[in-house]
């Protein structure tokens, strides 16, 4: 043991002790709880791995809960650490949050082993608990940050013990009038973590009094991730607060840290890491495989104006390879179901099940020149629909990237599938009459937004949209002022309904629920949706090569309207709802990019589907001749 850790074990005993004398010196079998302490041990830097290697770690996971804490934080240095004490990612300056609100309620901080920068960045200078007294009459958060004495791999295992020991001499305790919650953090990753792309550190938490025996670990989660084993940086600071019954204040986007139902955090942290190992190559792939797409597509289609025909079956396979690319995006999100993400699971299933699911989309032979990318359609809004009654299995840890261990988004719809469900609503609406196509595409929508299903309120408006547009060109000879005022009219009245609905139905709350509670009424609403206009904009003013979805988009609406040879030819063969679903299609993947906060991921899709939903009927021609 070290002189260091020896000190330390030394004086945290002694506090430690302290507590304990304090609250035994009143025990009463009848007093009710008189006061509380909150013991945070800082350990940046530590792995999962490097925490559970140690037995008294595991035992104090078996009494209360581990979890994997996503450090996603806004930018600038520092930003993991203020996250924490702020309770969220607004990036504010300033004293903590944290520090504010427990000052108010009187409930007193102090710091042990302030050598380290890591506590001060979260909670603010602390007084030293050497000066500081907390005595029964108080509450009170000591502040423990090792971060100064855990430079590296070994010491952090070292100090990861040290801490589930001092833990467990706090909580183990005979009952009386304190109650105690001690955590674990870790704010941010090591360079060894970064290396093999980890992105997410351990928390542990417990509270007590309570026996700690050995066992599996139990779990923890919030209503932030809503999925067990998986916490938010930003819950930390309501955690705290929670515990003092302290209300959560609406400026936190974070919510409480709960035990819940065991599960293997263990297999969680190993689908992260290979997810993170496949994670590039894999979308290097997809991208390779839809410029290849785009590349035969544009040479067949050469071909077919110039010559009047596609030599042999060169055009049947470039109408496979459209097919393959609408199928595409299924199993992108499926592929979060798979027990492992390794290169042997995950490219023969990609491969296979694009293929298959092209295949039978043909075998099926459903009516109409386009009925492969109608059942194409069925299949994908079906599967979305059933993932998200399972909770949303797939779309957590997708193949396309974006999942849950990033911290952007834990449950709902994600904006790289948005244009999975209107591309295959869409596809499904064209055999309908067109008022059951106008109500399928508007209940898509609020299925989109509503909580508890997609909550995501980008992808409801990009819905509603489409549907006011679907039902205009479905019925209207001409598109005017009117037809406009209707598309606005739907689009309002959906919002309307999927922001009322996050705010006053029952259950826990979502993203969309402090969206609502934070804008402050209808103004503070347009003010977020010409916030996220103005954020699209500025991607394409950042990076220009954001712009080329919305430029093909805007190139495949073109040629639908212009109509020129082959593709009138084709337009024709697909028959009378197809161009009006493409015009749908494109004006509604524009919308997306200007709707959501991640504009290319969600316009980006809708132009592979509006690419291979052009060319595959264009091909037709060549049969046809």
């Amino acid at each position: 043991m070290t002189r260091t850790r020896a000190v330390l074990l030394l004086g945290l005993f002694a506090a430690g002790l302290a507590f304990a004398w304090s609250a035994l010196s009143s025990v009463d079998a009848q007093s009710p709880v008189k006061h509380r302490q909150v013991l945070v041990f800082i350990e940046d830097r530590v792995s999962f791995d490097e925490l559970m290697a140690g037995a008294d770690s595991r035992r104090v996971a078996h009494a209360g809960g581990v979890a994997l804490m996503t450090t996603q934080a806004g930018s600038g240095p520092g930003a993991r650490y203020s996250a924490i004490g702020q309770g969220s990612i607004s990036g504010a300056r300033g004293e903590p949050f944290i520090t504010r609100i427990l000052r108010a309620h009187s409930v007193q901080m102090c710091s042990l082993m302030r050598d380290s920068r890591v506590g001060e960045a979260i909670f603010g200078p602390l007084p030293s608990c050497s000066t500081t007294s907390l005595d029964r009459a108080h509450d009170g958060v000591v502040v423990v940050d090792l971060s100064s004495v855990t430079s590296t791999a070994a010491l952090r295992r070292d100090y990861a013990d040290t801490a589930a020991q001092l833990m467990q001499g706090n909580v183990d305790v005979p009952p009386g009038d304190r109650r105690v919650r001690a955590l674990v953090i870790a704010p941010s990753t090591s360079p060894e973590m970064d290396a093999i792309g980890d992105k997410v550190t351990p928390l542990l938490m417990v509270d007590g009094p309570r026996p700690i025996r050995p066992g599996p670990a139990g779990s923890l989660t919030s209503d932030t991730t809503r999925e067990d084993g998986v916490v938010a940086n930003v819950d930390v600071a309501p955690t705290i607060l929670d515990f003092f019954d302290i209300p959560v204040p609406k400026e936190m986007t974070g919510h409480p840290i709960r035990q819940d139902d065991p599960t293997d955090v263990r297999h969680l942290h190993q689908l992260h890491l290979d997810q993170r190992r496949i994670r590039l190559p894999i979308q290097l792939g997809e991208v390779a495989f839809v410029a290849a797409l785009g590349i035969v597509g544009i040479a067949a289609l050469i071909l077919l104006a110039v010559q009047g025909r596609v030599p042999g079956g060169f055009g049947r396979e470039v109408r496979f390879l459209a097919l393959y690319g609408a199928a595409l995006p299924i199993p992108l999100m499926a592929g979060g179901l798979l027990p492992r993400l390794t290169y042997p699971v995950v490219v023969p299933f990609l491969v296979l099940s694009v293929a298959a699911l092209a295949e039978v989309a043909v075998a099926a032979r459903w009516p109409g020149a386009m009925g492969p990318f109608r059942f194409v359609g069925a299949v994908g809004l079906a599967f979305v629909v059933v993932d998200s009654l399972f909770g949303w299995r797939g779309a957590r840890i997708p193949l396309i990237g974006g999942t849950m261990f990033d911290g952007v988004r834990f449950y709902g719809l994600p904006n790289a599938f948005i244009a999975l469900l209107l591309a295959s609503a869409l596809f499904v609406a064209v055999g309908l009459e067109p008022f059951a196509g106008f109500l399928l595409l508007l209940g898509t929508g609020l299925f989109a937004g509503f909580p508890q299903l997609g909550a995501n309120v980008g992808a409801a408006a990009t819905l509603f949209v489409a549907a006011g547009l679907w039902w205009t060109l479905r019925t209207r000879p001409r598109f005017g002022p009117r037809e406009v005022a209707f598309v606005a009219g739907t689009f309002a009245l959906g919002l309307a309904a999927v922001l009322l609905a996050n705010r006053y139905l029952p259950g826990a709350p979502t993203h969309i629920t402090g969206f609502v509670e934070r804008t402050g009424g209808a103004g503070g609403v347009w003010e977020t949706l010409r916030g996220r206009l103005a954020v699209g904009f500025g991607q394409i003013g950042h990076v220009p090569a954001a712009a080329i979805p919305v430029i093909g988009l805007l190139v495949v609406l073109f040629l639908v309207a212009v109509r020129p040879e082959p593709f009138r030819a084709g337009l024709e063969i697909a028959g009378d709802p197809w161009p009006a679903a493409l015009v749908v299609l494109t004006v509604a993947g524009v919308a997306a990019f200007f709707l959501n906060d991640t504009g290319v991921a969600a316009a980006g899709p809708v132009f592979l589907y509006a690419m291979t939903a052009l060319t595959f009927p264009t091909l037709l021609v060549e049969r046809r001749t």
